[in-house]
């Protein structure tokens, strides 16, 4: 941390410098205060300080921009540089609309002094293509946009392998893979499967060279499986679907087991799309389980991180639950339901994530089954039936005090919560003086039981099932 204090300090000495020197007129060329805040920018960058690259790489644009406007000369090569720069932290901070504003001026910069016959660094017009096709095709609006700048992008590779240009191909793979994304989303899918394929032997290319794949092409190459498994749905060729969609699981499987963290989203996609598959097959109702629930507890990893996947574990909670329950699997089902119980009871979680809970919840709640309903009753029915601990009014009061798991009552020891898991804490709650001092764990079993008709599991209001209407 010092020596990047250091750093910084020698960068912000040597811009103090540049920038007295033009205001007393003695800078002679100002494209160097330029290539100073240029400099700075990238070492914000490679900092993770993307705010203050912009900042700096704003102020080297708009120096050369003066220079531009009242005809001096100016660097080209270098503003184009510094728009890249920026196109690039735009893209980063998911600043969609100026990263393609940015990749557009230095496309038009490098396009210019190639027709003047100028030097330029073809890998920077490469990468300017490919990213204004990513973040054109990431907006879904302009198919047509992107799937013309990830052509440019894949000519520009060839002409550099044909050259002998350095070149990786890992990138070509990339512009590849955008070409077929670009195809699919416009429903083309034989022609996005084309490009799927060119993608795939690209790799194998690499490997019987004998080059490694590392960890981004394996990426990629589980990335080219999943889009040709959906192409191949959309198809209907569902063999050929489920073969891809199981290439690209233990791809992604085999990058986990060797310590390469895989995107929580990444990884459920790929079990979700075979599970919907699997749904779609005949006799396949376990496989789809195994792998719906394999997809919501990729989402549950990254839970607490990212909000904006908390809705999307709900909806696929929600869907397992539906596929248990139809196979009629109930010890499969407690699994699933402890797994929502935890998720309830101990992690934040945004508005809508909440929503979509609780209409789980509702929707459990009309199971005819007690067991079901014991397992399913929101917060506030437990807190009017049970109580919670008025001084110390933590989730913790939630938990059976034996063992501290279970909700309502404990399944390990038949326990109840109504004591305070706090040590220091002796009071309960008043409004419910008959569970201060329960007998036993059977105790709350039976309150419990006698809630629910022991003919259909309905409500019972008094001695009658509001559902049935038999007496107790």
């Amino acid at each position: 941390m010092e020596e990047l204090n250091i750093i910084k300090e020698n960068f912000d000495n040597a811009i103090k410098m540049l920038e007295r020197m033009r205001e007393e007129g003695t800078l002679l060329n100002e494209a160097e205060l330029a290539e100073g805040y240029k400099m700075r920018g990238l070492f914000h960058t490679n900092t993770n300080n993307l705010s203050e690259a912009v900042n700096d790489f704003s102020e080297a644009i708009e120096i050369l921009e003066n220079i531009r406007d009242s005809d001096r000369q100016c660097n080209e090569n270098l503003l184009a540089d510094i728009y890249m720069a920026r196109a690039i932290s735009f893209h980063t901070l998911g600043a969609s609309e100026y990263a393609i504003e940015d990749a557009t001026k230095c496309i038009e910069i490098l396009e210019s002094l190639i027709r003047e016959d100028q030097q330029i660094d073809k890998m920077f017009l490469f990468s300017m293509y490919k990213l204004r096709a990513s973040e054109l095709h990431q907006t879904g609006d302009y198919p047509n946009m992107a799937l013309s700048d990830f052509h440019k992008s894949i000519e520009i590779a060839e002409n550099l392998q044909v050259t002998g240009e350095p070149f990786d191909r890992g990138l070509l793979i990339s512009a590849h893979i955008g070409v077929a994304e670009s195809y699919g989303q416009m429903e083309k899918f034989e022609e996005s499967n084309m490009y799927c394929n060119k993608c795939l032997a690209l790799l194998m290319q690499m490997q019987t060279v004998g080059e490694e794949l590392d960890a981004d092409k394996l990426d990629s190459l589980a990335l080219v499986y999943m889009n040709r498994g959906s192409n191949y749905c959309e198809l209907e060729n569902y063999e050929n679907a489920l073969s891809d969609y199981s290439s690209s699981i233990e791809v992604r499987e085999r990058l986990q087991s060797e310590g390469v963290q895989q995107d929580a989203f990444d990884m459920f996609m790929a079990y979700k799309n075979r599970s919907q598959l699997y749904e779609m097959l005949v006799d396949c109702e376990s496989e789809a389980i195994d792998d719906v629930i394999s997809a919501m507890r990729e989402l549950k990893k990254a839970f607490g991180l990212r909000e904006e996947l908390q809705e999307v574990y709900y909806d696929v909670l929600d869907e397992a639950i539906e596929l248990i329950e139809e196979e009629g699997d109930k010890a499969q089902l407690d699994s699933v339901l402890d797994e929502f119980l935890h998720s309830m009871r101990t992690m934040e979680k945004t508005h809508d994530a909440e929503m979509v809970q609780n209409r789980i919840l509702e929707k459990l709640s009309k199971c005819k089954t007690p067991w079901k309903r014991i397992l399913t009753d929101s917060r506030s029915t437990t807190e009017r039936m049970f109580g919670r601990c008025n001084k110390y009014p933590s989730i913790k009061d939630w938990n059976c005090k034996e063992c501290g798991n279970g909700l309502m009552v404990c399944y390990d020891t038949g326990g109840d919560f109504t004591r305070c898991t706090n040590d220091s804490c002796t009071e309960y709650d008043v409004n419910n003086p008959i569970l201060e001092e329960p007998d036993d764990g059977n105790f709350v079993r039976d309150y419990i039981a006698n809630l629910f008709c022991s003919h259909c599991g309905g409500n019972r209001e008094n001695d009658m099932c509001e559902s049935c209407g038999k007496a107790k």
